[in-house]
């Protein structure tokens, strides 16, 4: 009966092994980031999937001080880096200005808070919404991908929250 016990503790881990899924299968993807030929650092750049309902996922990366990104999955557990599921994306590209452009006061319902700062952006904010962009990217499945993006025009700095 003991030994019944066993085999079977062991035939139900297996087929809870077996039922468990890894997760989508993620691609590595990475790229420079530049406004007027610069490297921008420190800009967040999405991967917002074109098709609602696809099996593309969302995805973000930030850029180093050479312009270079690298995504990771918004969602799930995903490591660092790690890349984004195949699909189609729109892209959008947000980075504000350092030090705020002005303060606003506090909420009414809030007399006492503290003022609130409001940034500008570094460059012409359609770049910031992923509908009014204009940039897109492709991920293939397999495929270690690079997809590099150039910004122009100047910043608008009478940009509210």
């Amino acid at each position: 009966m003991k030994l019944h016990c066993i085999q079977f503790f062991f035939i139900m881990i297996g087929l809870l092994a077996c039922g468990c899924q890894k997760g989508p299968k993620v691609n590595y993807v990475e790229g420079t980031i530049q406004h007027e030929g610069v490297p921008l650092a420190g800009a967040m750049v999405t991967f917002t999937p074109k098709v609602d309902g696809s099996t593309a996922m969302s995805a973000a990366g930030e850029t180093d001080s050479s312009g270079k990104y690298r995504l990771t999955l918004l969602q799930g557990t995903s490591k660092v880096g790690s890349g984004t599921t195949e699909g189609e994306y729109l892209v959008s590209i947000v980075k504000k200005t350092s030090d705020p452009i002005r303060m606003d006061p506090p909420p009414p319902a809030y007399p006492n808070s503290a003022k609130i700062p409001i940034y500008g952006y570094v460059f012409p904010k359609e770049y910031t919404n992923p509908n009014t962009s204009g940039l897109a990217a492709t991920v293939k499945s397999g495929k270690n991908m690079k997809v590099d993006f150039e910004l122009t025009g100047p910043g608008d700095k009478t940009i509210t929250p």
